[in-house]
């Protein structure tokens, strides 16, 4: 599950994709979540986060020039991973999670 935000926050998007992950791990499905490295640790969910950025804090939903390379490396991420991990389907969330799951 590609998911190109701070995951986890307290607010929209984020709870569609706890709930879809859990949902999906409830029915017996394998889900790794690809997302930003900021972000809470949620019990129970198995998350990648990309290298650490550490001059880039904002958990807030909007625009900022800074995910045009967070979004970069979280590819690079996606790609490292699953050239290990033969995954059955790539779903993705937001717009930018569509264009990396695309590559």
């Amino acid at each position: 599950m590609l998911a190109p935000t701070p995951f986890f926050a307290d607010r929209g998007c984020h709870i569609r994709i706890y709930e879809e992950a859990k949902a999906l791990q409830e029915k017996g499905h394998n889900v790794d979540i690809f997302t930003y490295h900021n972000g809470r640790d949620i019990e129970g969910l198995n998350i990648h986060r990309i290298i650490n950025i550490p001059w880039y804090k904002k958990l807030s939903a909007g625009p900022s020039w800074h995910k045009l390379y967070l979004d970069v490396l979280l590819m690079f991420n996606v790609m490292f991973l699953g050239f290990f991990k033969n995954y059955d389907v790539i779903h993705a969330h937001l717009h930018e999670g569509c264009i990396i799951g695309f590559f």
